[in-house]
This record gives C-alpha cells, structure tokens and sequence, in this order.
C-alpha cells in the first residue's frame, strides 16, 4: 500500500461524522399530525368498529395479554392518563373481558379474562385478514421499506424520552 493511499485511509477513519441536521419544529409537527391521522384511520378500520373495541381499549387488552400490571403501571407503559386508564378498565371489566381486583389506588393487578382473550384474538384475526387481503396497501405497501416500518418502533422509543418529563429528585 502506497503512502499517500496510507494516510487517506487514517485520515478518513479519523474524520468526524457529518453533523446532525437541525430538527425543525414544522417536522415534529408534521410528525405528530401523521400519527394521528393514522390512528385515526386506524380507529375506522371495521375490525375496531364491528368489535366495540376501541384502539386504546385494544392496547390495554394486548399489554393485559402478556403481562398482569396495576393501573398505575398500565399507565406508564401506554402513556394514557390515569383518569382514562381507570374509565378503559372499568369499561373492560364491565364487559367482562378483563378480572382482577382493582382498588381504589389501583395497585391490584389485572388480567384478561378467557373472553377478553377470545375478543383480542377475534380482533388481532380481523386486522390480520384485513392485511392479508389488502396487499396493495398493507403488505405491498411495505415492500422494501419494513426494515424502515420496524424502525419507526424503535425510533418512537428514542422521540419519547426526547419529550419525557424531567425526572423528579428525592431528597
């Protein structure tokens, strides 16, 4: 290897990365306003509509799946309000698709019922032959870009602590 070929090569593993592009303001709102458009669309989809389930009932439903939180952690791993966990749980319960004892605090653990299994499963099947049979949208529509879609999961992650409240200290 030449000198001259030598030197370029250390020179550009040493060379910094390209600086980050300035976050405009308008592409966080941009951002925020695709995603509600989208989970507004996804909320009119017929598998939500048929089954009275709504989308967040469904996030409680498929966190209730796999684990057995309180409220108050249901709360922090959906980011929903306490007051609209409470009244999602309540509706749940009342319908007899989640049991569990809830206290007043909330710190009791709840879990689906047999029902609530079938109606998750009943509705994780609709939104999947939903997809299955609109290719051109769904499937299709991905098509070179899921490494990307899957992405998105990752990167919300990232966004959310951007906007996280500031951590309280203990004396």
């Amino acid at each position: 290897m030449s000198e001259e070929n030598s030197n370029e090569s250390a020179a550009s593993e040493t060379a910094a990365p390209p600086a980050p592009k300035e976050m405009q303001i308008a592409d966080v709102a941009a951002l925020v306003a695709e995603m509600n458009l989208f989970l507004s669309r996804l909320a009119n989809l017929a598998p939500f509509t048929n089954s009275q389930i709504a989308v967040a009932d469904w996030l409680v439903l498929t966190v209730l799946a796999k684990r057995r939180p309180s409220i108050p952690q249901l709360t922090k791993l959906l980011g929903i309000a306490p007051l609209r966990v409470r009244s999602i749980v309540d509706k749940l319960k009342s319908r007899g698709l989640i049991v569990g004892q809830t206290s007043e605090s909330g710190s009791k653990a709840i879990t689906l019922s047999p029902d609530g299994q079938a109606q998750l499963d009943s509705l994780n099947a609709e939104l999947r032959r939903l997809f299955d049979e609109r290719p051109e949208k769904f499937s299709q529509g991905l098509a070179g870009r899921d490494k990307s879609f899957f992405a998105i999961a990752k990167n919300m992650k990232f966004l959310l602590r951007m906007v996280a409240p500031p951590a309280t200290e203990t004396a």
